[in-house]
């Protein structure tokens, strides 16, 4: 059977077409599901007013229920506003504010609410920077979301309307409040004979820190713990080991503008962390003379002797808790954040915002690096499915033409 060369003509044209298309509608999806789909019905005129704002938990915490992690709210005497937590989504329509954890396993198009009260606040909620959050894991939901659906952020963002990390510090304003005595700090650094340890839980990581780790350990004493290492180490070991050690690699798993990782907070157990990049831990997060990072040296090898000879000067290493003086001797947990949003719901005068896409304000070209060849790559927004796809196309489509015309020595025109 002889094919004409105008048929192979014709059924390349098609394949052409057929991928521009695709590739089209990938587009015109990624820029957001058709609003009538996801219409919100409005009802109701003015917020009701009341000692008491309610406060929707419409999703899980990533895999599990959301409630139980909060605890009592209303117990917390430090928020001076009324708010209650719930998870019960038959009170949709008396909630103030509704949240939705990015992450959620159950966050699902097919059960968003299909009417919003005109004063409700609908929440995006997330703790961790874009790529370990799992949203990049799911950019079929992200593609499909509706627009103008969040009028409120709460991520470790400082840009966020509510500012919600793993921790802070909170300065001591009052006598009363639980404070560090100089002379504990002493004695617990006295007591140090021990260089450095990390705790592994990814053992690949996208920031590349272990290489960086590895050079360390072949200059100074880099104990490890985790599921990652040969030594297994639970919440209660960790408590009893970390007073041991100088320094604590606090290296992140992803490098993201402002995102601090929850391993930096245990510079509140009295120990010095170490981070990948200064830029990540502005001041305003933690005082710069509380932690070192490794970009402030020209190598690993002079960040190892700067290493060496702070954790053989008890003087020059005490520098590093001057911190304690000014801020308490607390752990500052999710009441905090959760008491500004609080705050907010009572005083909800400013002007309504909302955000049109949230991909392009939470994960945004740039807003993640990793470390190759002793310099700093970044990283734009990758949806991973659907570049690969592209992709594979482009590269399916470009070697099927080659054999075709390779084939029948045709010319296209």
């Amino acid at each position: 059977m002889v094919v004409k060369p105008t048929k192979i003509k014709c059924f390349v044209l098609i394949v052409i077409v057929f991928c521009f298309w695709k590739i089209h509608k990938i587009r015109l999806i990624r820029r957001g599901y058709p609003k009538d789909e996801f219409r919100t019905n409005w009802i109701g005129e003015q917020p009701k007013n009341g000692p008491m704002k309610t406060i929707l938990l419409w999703t899980n915490y990533y895999s599990v229920p959301w409630l139980p992690r909060i605890g009592d709210f209303g117990s917390n005497k430090i928020c001076p506003n009324l708010c209650t937590f719930t998870d019960d989504k038959s009170k949709l329509d008396e909630s103030s504010a509704v949240l939705f954890h990015s992450a959620a396993d159950n966050l699902d198009l097919n059960d968003l609410p299909k009417h919003r009260q005109f004063s409700q606040f609908y929440v995006f909620f997330n703790q961790e920077p874009p790529p370990k959050s799992g949203w990049r894991d799911r950019p079929d939901l992200w593609k499909y979301f509706p627009d103008n659906f969040f009028n409120l952020t709460m991520t470790y963002r400082q840009d966020s309307d509510i500012y919600h990390p793993y921790d802070r510090f909170v300065p001591i304003s009052d006598a009363n409040q639980p404070s560090f005595s100089w002379e504990h700090v002493k004695e617990v650094v006295h007591r140090k004979d021990k260089m450095a340890l990390q705790f592994v839980g990814n053992c690949y990581s996208e920031s590349k820190r272990e290489p960086i780790i590895r050079e360390m350990a072949s200059y100074i004493s880099v104990d490890q713990f985790g599921y990652c290492a040969s030594k297994k180490c639970d919440k209660s070991c960790e408590n009893d080991i970390l007073p041991e050690y100088y320094f604590f690699l606090a290296f992140e798993n992803n490098i993201c503008d402002e995102y601090v990782t929850e391993k930096f907070w245990r510079i509140k157990k009295l120990i010095v962390p170490i981070v990948l990049r200064r830029k990540l831990v502005p001041e305003s997060v933690a005082p710069p003379n509380s932690f070192i990072a490794v970009d402030d040296f020209d190598s690993i090898e002079n960040l190892t002797t700067f290493l060496h000879f702070v954790s053989k000067n008890e003087t020059e290493y005490l520098k590093f808790f001057e911190w304690t003086k000014k801020f308490q001797n607390t752990n500052s947990d999710d009441n905090l954040s959760f008491c500004d949003l609080c705050h907010k719901l009572h005083n909800n005068s400013a002007p309504r915002k909302y955000y049109k896409r949230m991909d392009k304000w939470y994960d945004p070209d740039g807003i993640c690096v990793v470390y190759r060849l002793n310099g700093w790559l970044e990283v734009g927004h990758i949806w991973p499915k659907t570049v690969a796809f592209i992709v594979f196309l482009i590269l399916f489509v470009l070697i099927l033409i080659f054999f075709i015309f390779k084939k029948f020595k045709l010319k296209l025109f």
